[in-house]
């Protein structure tokens, strides 16, 4: 049997926590959005806004690493592409092959 690596445990643990998370932030708001406020300060109101910006930021969150992820991968392969498409000599060797 192969074992699963650190890395990949740790991973799927925070998705996990993410998805229980998101999942307890919508029962919550489903759940108590027609409450008996009783104005400012309420605490249900409260609980509301701040499950409405966990997902909020959440969203945020998913849309920037939609965004960094691809520059990563391009920053990554510059490397590759500069080591095959570049030259490694001196000017001394430039110099004798210029005047050959």
């Amino acid at each position: 049997m192969e074992q699963i690596p650190k890395k990949k445990i740790l991973l799927l643990v925070l998705m996990a926590c993410i998805v229980f998370s998101i999942a307890l932030a919508e029962v919550l708001i489903a759940a108590e959005i027609e409450h008996n406020c009783i104005g400012p300060g309420c605490q249900i109101c409260l609980k509301i806004e701040v499950a409405r910006n966990l997902l909020r930021n959440l969203k945020l969150a998913s849309i920037g690493l939609c965004l960094i992820v691809p520059l990563f991968h391009i920053i990554r392969d510059i490397p590759k592409y500069s080591e095959t498409h570049s030259y490694h000599h001196s000017l001394v060797v430039l110099k004798i092959r210029f005047n050959s």
